[in-house]
């Protein structure tokens, strides 16, 4: 009952707290590029604003003990720091596509240059997750491991989710 309650809540206060910040984008051509570069912009500003929320949650539902959370925390802070990382490279992938979008110039070395990014930025994520895995293992039990890349997994899903709601296809 209680990992049921969390993935609901979870899922719903991201998906509210994205899709408030980022509004549909399929009216126009200079419409949808401006708003692809606002997302752009946006997307450090709301992954820093998701994390501030996102620790309430990891905080509620972690239910670490005092000695797990002197250890945890910092290791938290520091995946969190270089998921910031890859959200910055993220974003500048969305500016790019969003330029080339606004002036109806995507080329194929273009296309082909971010695709290769989305692939490496999707590879940096899994990455980011193996080398933490270990250190996680290290400071908690491995259930309390395992719930945590879970639920990091989940707020991803989500923003990624809002993200392909919002970016139009390729013309």
């Amino acid at each position: 009952m209680m990992k049921k309650h969390l993935i609901i809540v979870v899922n719903y206060i991201l998906f509210i707290f994205v899709s408030t910040l980022v509004t549909p984008i399929f009216a126009n051509s200079d419409t949808e590029s401006s708003k692809m570069l606002e997302l752009a912009k946006d997307l450090g500003t709301v992954d820093k604003e998701v994390n501030a929320n996102k620790r309430k949650l990891v905080e509620k539902y972690m239910k670490l003990t005092d000695e797990e959370a002197e250890t945890f925390w910092p290791v938290y802070n520091a995946y969190q720091n270089d998921l910031y990382k890859i959200t910055k490279r993220q974003s500048k992938a969305i500016g790019i596509y969003a330029q080339a979008y606004k002036k109806d110039t995507l080329s194929n070395e273009t296309a082909e240059r971010l695709l290769d990014e989305f692939l490496a930025i999707k590879l940096a994520e899994a990455k980011l997750k193996q080398l933490y895995i270990p250190k996680l293992k290290k400071v908690l039990p491995i259930v309390k491991a395992a719930r945590y890349i879970q639920f990091e997994t989940k707020i991803q899903a989500v923003i990624d989710f809002s993200l392909a709601n919002k970016i139009p296809l390729v013309k």
